[in-house]
């Protein structure tokens, strides 16, 4: 009887420890993660909304924050950027016990489709007693394009026959496979477009000498690069020089040329490297004193030409003499079979036939 009441005392006992651990454990983590993942997007929104579904399992009303950890981009298989995305989040007002609701970040961009990827982000939240805690949750994002389906964030985006195969992530699989800009896609950590790969990629740091008077290295939009300025010539440009072929290198070699252009309405000219627009399109004068090269994405073509009134109505008269000259011919033809008809008869009514006149005249005649 002895052993069997102790048994029961360590029964009990384990029970109220089990009890105890269960309250704590409640009181530690009153908020429990019901969910995950982003909103669904449509067409020309500004920015991908990251949600997570928090529950309060607890008996006192919280105060919730969130706030990104990390944002990792596969960009390719073996290109994963953990730099440029950043997540705004903020006070997310309270929750009740017994209560859920979802919690959100946003990532403000213009190019949202065709990313994938995976977000750490940080629930903080607060008691009224100042007790505060966290959690964290990754949250896997997906916006890709198919040209057989659509991943459910996207199924409001955009319609199947309009994804093109492209060769390259920086490619727009939804605008011709033309390229994206790369300062709005990658948040200027990727603002030079490689014309050679079609990929974004990063601009070198060129930090000149800040105790010279003048820069002695300067950053070259076209190449990527950063060239330094006070570089001696070699011994081998020397003989580059004497051999009397720079002449026959510069007109051999392509002219410099903007290395991110979008001609809209319009095609690139290979040997100038600009755009031949279409008729009745023009691009911005380009002010060659003023033009300083870049990497952002230029737009030529783009203006729709207003022609003046009078000669537009040269050139529709122009366009259209030939049917002008076929509908005057046609009218001639008319007055001229009109002025035939109705003169041929004027002619037979003014001049009855001569038996009639004779048989008119025949009883006159007999009474003679």
């Amino acid at each position: 009887m002895i052993d069997n009441f102790h048994n029961s005392s360590i029964l009990f006992r384990a029970l109220i420890c089990l009890l105890a651990v269960i309250n704590v454990s409640a009181i530690v983590n009153p908020i429990e993660v019901k969910g995950a993942g982003i909103y669904t997007m449509k067409r020309n929104d500004i920015g991908m909304v990251f949600y997570v579904t928090v529950y309060n399992r607890g008996t006192e009303i919280v105060s919730l924050v969130t706030n990104m950890v990390e944002c990792c981009e596969a960009i390719t298989d073996d290109d994963t950027d953990c730099e440029f995305m950043k997540l705004m989040g903020g006070h997310m007002g309270t929750l009740a016990p017994g209560k859920s609701r979802n919690v959100t970040l946003i990532f403000p961009n213009l190019y949202l489709h065709n990313r994938r990827g995976e977000c750490l982000v940080q629930v903080w939240y607060r008691t009224p007693k100042n007790e505060s805690f966290d959690i964290r949750h990754r949250i896997p994002f997906d916006t890709s394009l198919y040209r057989d389906r659509a991943v459910p964030s996207m199924r409001n985006y955009y319609s199947l026959n309009e994804v093109r195969n492209c060769q390259s992530p920086d490619q727009d699989p939804l605008d011709n496979c033309e390229p994206v800009s790369c300062h709005l896609k990658y948040a200027g950590s990727r603002s030079y477009f490689n014309p050679i790969n079609q990929r974004c990629q990063a601009i070198p740091i060129c930090m000149s000498d800040p105790e010279k008077e003048l820069p002695d290295i300067a950053y070259v939009p076209l190449s990527n690069t950063c060239r330094d300025l006070e570089q001696a010539i070699t011994e081998d440009d020397v003989k580059f020089l004497t051999r009397n072929e720079v002449g026959t290198k510069w007109k051999s070699n392509p002219p410099p040329r903007i290395s991110n252009l979008r001609c809209h309405h319009g095609h690139i000219n290979n040997q100038t490297g600009l755009c031949v627009c279409d008729a009745g399109w023009t691009s911005a004068a380009i002010d060659g004193d003023q033009f300083n090269p870049s990497t952002m994405l230029y737009h030529m073509c783009t203006i729709q030409e207003t022609p003046d009134i009078a000669v537009r109505a040269k050139e529709i008269f122009r366009e259209n003499m030939a049917n002008y000259a076929y509908m005057l011919i046609l009218v001639s033809i008319f007055y001229i079979l009109l002025f035939y008809c109705t003169s041929t008869f004027i002619l037979v009514n003014d001049n009855p036939p001569a038996n009639q006149n004779n048989q008119k005249e025949t009883p006159d005649d007999s009474q003679d």
